[in-house]
């Protein structure tokens, strides 16, 4: 990854903390770099990540509820539908990196979506080796090709997520 780029992008995003209030997105408190990588600092929540609780559901052979999944599905949307409405200068905000990873669920079923601030940064890697072969299944041909973010590719992503969450669930019924 280019951290240079990931931390201009970063700071150059700081302000946007402040446009994006919703219960399903993060609060960015502090951010900067320690011994030169990046980082974002989100107010605490108590939870883990949807890959987290992806992984934990194969690993027990139980699929994630099919209310849960559906109630995870209508946070996602609930968070990029403030973010495409907020402006960021004269753009429309975008996730663009949209992964399971960067979906926080809390202990108490609250949802919140994070990385913002760092995805078009981190999205100018997209087509790296371990980004591609790790991320990959999540991203829209767009961002693996290195095309600027847009809505179509957040949808892309809620779809790619869905379809994991799901398909495990679907997997295990038939």
């Amino acid at each position: 990854l280019d951290s240079e780029k990931v931390a201009r992008t970063i700071q150059s995003r700081g302000a946007l903390a402040q446009g994006l209030k919703s219960p399903n997105i993060t609060n960015a408190v502090d951010s900067g770099q320690v011994r030169g990588v990046p980082y974002v600092a989100y107010d605490y929540f108590s939870g883990r990540t949807l890959a987290q609780l992806a992984e934990q559901a194969v690993k027990r052979g139980q699929p994630v509820p099919l209310d849960h999944a559906l109630l995870i599905a209508e946070r996602i949307a609930a968070g990029l539908a403030v973010a495409f409405e907020t402006r960021f200068g004269d753009d429309r905000v975008t996730h663009g990196m949209l992964t399971p990873h960067q979906v926080l669920v809390s202990h108490e079923g609250e949802l919140r979506l994070c990385g913002f601030e760092a995805s078009p940064g981190l999205r100018a890697s997209a087509a790296h080796p371990v980004i591609k072969q790790s991320l990959g299944r999540y991203l829209a041909p767009e961002a693996l090709a290195g095309q600027p973010a847009g809505k179509n590719d957040d949808v892309y992503s809620v779809g790619a997520i869905l379809f994991v969450i799901f398909g495990a669930f679907f997997e295990m019924i038939f």
